[in-house]
């Protein structure tokens, strides 16, 4: 029985780091600079003093190599002297890939009644140099500080989602291989510091994506403040070979209580 248990043990390693290796393999060869594109929208027509905001900024960039930065520039709001800034970076190494927003920032300072919008869309095609093989879906999740404001129906909120799309696999309506949604809501009046807002994913992996195929990521984030203040920062979710290794790391300890 002993034996059994072993031999089950070591074929599941083995499996994992087959799977590791294949990962290690596979490389992402770069970004389709003219398929790729981001745009940040800062809009603050909804928020009144009164009068009402006027600034309704929409800066994109494409074609877009993901790198450098693309960072909203943009004056503070004339009339309420509400503000927001951010910027939007693609990247990848090997098998790995992600999509980052950083220094977010989105403040409606004075005004009464109304609301004010970050908004961040992309898309972003990742061309590869060799199959990507079955994974775990890589998606960013961040970390929002703020104040809510004291008013009645005072909000801090982000809501977003990020689709997946291999458009060549007829296995996938439309090629759309999962998606990954956010949603964020804060009612509660006062100062809030790192609140997590995880991404969620529908399937949680993504499949074998040939060579001669291209991973689409396609993303949208909202943030609204009425009247607060949010700031934010994403971060990378952990990489799907992280369990791998440590399942291997973890092998001759197992093996030596087994034979025990």
């Amino acid at each position: 029985m002993k034996a059994t248990r072993n031999r089950h043990i070591v074929h599941s390693t083995l499996a994992a780091a087959l799977l590791l290796s294949a990962s290690a393999q596979a490389q992402i060869s770069g970004i389709n600079v003219g398929t790729s594109s981001a745009s940040i929208q800062f809009d603050d027509t909804n928020s009144t003093v009164p009068p009402a905001g006027t600034t309704n900024v929409t800066q994109s960039t494409g074609p877009w190599a993901g790198v450098p930065t693309f960072a909203l520039s943009v004056l503070p709001d004339p009339i309420t002297a509400d503000f927001a800034t951010g910027d939007i970076t693609a990247t990848f190494a090997g098998s790995n890939y992600m999509v980052a927003l950083n220094n977010i920032q989105l403040s409606q300072v004075n005004a009464t009644a109304g609301f004010a919008l970050l908004v961040f869309q992309f898309t972003v095609e990742y061309t590869l140099a060799s199959a990507l093989p079955l994974q775990a879906t890589l998606f960013p999740n961040f970390l929002i500080s703020g104040t809510v404001g004291t008013g009645g129906g005072s909000l801090a909120a982000m809501t977003g989602s990020i689709d997946y799309y291999d458009v060549t696999n007829a296995s996938y309506s439309f090629g759309l291989l999962d998606t990954v949604n956010y949603n964020y809501l804060n009612l509660i009046p006062g100062p809030f510091v790192n609140a997590p807002v995880n991404g969620v994913p529908v399937n949680g992996f993504t499949p074998l994506i040939p060579v001669g195929s291209n991973l689409t990521l396609v993303g949208n984030f909202t943030f609204k403040v009425d009247p607060s203040s949010l700031s934010g920062q994403s971060y990378a979710a952990p990489e799907p070979s992280v369990c791998i290794l440590a399942l291997a790391a973890g092998l001759p300890l197992l093996l030596r209580r087994r034979r025990a």
